[in-house]
């Protein structure tokens, strides 16, 4: 299984990435959207091969969720497009069929919070868990109603799964993957013109693509 990190409407990285792994399954740990110039893109591609790639609801659909479920009340929409929706927001205006934007929230909006397999299990049996942030502890439902599980940054937790799961997500950019025995950090910054990266479980290969802005 390829883990990818938060794209950010990087395209172009993401179908390079993809080309380097054409015969795997993909888990993304969420943020489809903002910052970067091609999040319709990228969104239109991760529902049209759904059968091969997974994702995760990160805080940004949450946000974009949030300002069009709310008729884009300005108080929601100063908060959305100031953290990097704006080139979003102004791609879907420009594109004539507006069932497309629909489409596309609808999609957002099922996306699950969190991604288990049981089937992909390291050598100490932990099965591969993908949610956008670190979970805080066991109870992953909690976790997405406290909404830690989209916006949380602090890393400093013990193995809350009690070896049950290996945790992989993303949210917090970082200059390099992070990882311990439980939990890995793969957000590196793409939409900043780092790297997008792949991890692959249970073997722990690490690939980063630079993404030329």
């Amino acid at each position: 299984m390829i883990c990818v990190g938060d794209i950010h409407g990087s395209y172009k990285v993401f179908q390079k990435l993809l080309k380097e792994f054409p015969n795997d399954q993909i888990a993304l740990v969420g943020d489809l959207v903002d910052r970067g110039p091609q999040s319709v893109d990228v969104v239109q591609f991760v529902m049209d091969n759904s059968d091969r790639i997974k994702c995760v609801k990160g805080n940004h659909e949450l946000m974009m969720l949030e300002f069009y479920e709310e008729n884009r009340r300005a108080s929601v929409g100063d908060f959305w497009l100031g953290a990097g929706g704006l080139p979003v927001y102004n791609a879907y205006r420009l594109i004539e069929n507006e069932q497309k934007l629909v489409n596309h929230l609808h999609f957002l909006k099922n996306l699950p919070n969190y991604l288990a397999f049981p089937n992909v299990e390291d050598e100490d049996g932990r099965y591969l868990m993908v949610s956008h942030s670190i979970a805080i502890n066991k109870d992953l439902d909690a976790c997405a109603a406290s909404q830690s599980l989209f916006w949380g940054r602090d890393l400093d937790y013990q193995d809350v799964s009690n070896g049950e799961w290996f945790n992989v997500f993303g949210h917090t950019p970082l200059e390099k993957p992070f990882t311990t025995d439980w939990w890995a950090n793969i957000d590196t910054g793409a939409c900043y013109g780092g790297y997008l990266t792949a991890l692959r479980y249970p073997e722990m290969e690490v690939t980063l693509f630079k993404n030329e802005l």
